[in-house]
């Protein structure tokens, strides 16, 4: 088990480096002046980039009451707390 990182592997897991270095790299995808392997690790780059950023705002978002009961999604959560089986089986497990 490792316990720390290296300054590789923070550089990488940085967004704005990751953006740098397809800016760096690429020219424009329509010329297609690279390799079948190279366009997929930028597109990886760009999908895991994107990715992150999209996650980051959805764990900072906080849910607020709405005035509309209809679309509270505070309302919902709650219901679907109260109602949901305390005991829910695991299928995986029975194969």
């Amino acid at each position: 088990m490792r316990l720390r990182q290296t300054d590789n592997e923070k550089q990488i897991l940085d967004p704005d480096f990751l953006l740098n270095n397809v800016k760096s790299q690429v020219p424009l995808p329509e010329q297609n002046f690279l390799k079948i392997q190279k366009r997929r690790a930028i597109e990886a780059k760009l999908v895991m980039v994107f990715t992150v950023a999209r996650l980051a705002e959805l764990h900072r978002a906080t849910l607020h009451s709405a005035m509309d009961d209809k679309i509270c999604p505070l309302r919902w959560f709650k219901s679907w707390f109260a109602d949901r089986e305390p005991v829910i089986p695991n299928e995986a497990q029975e194969l």
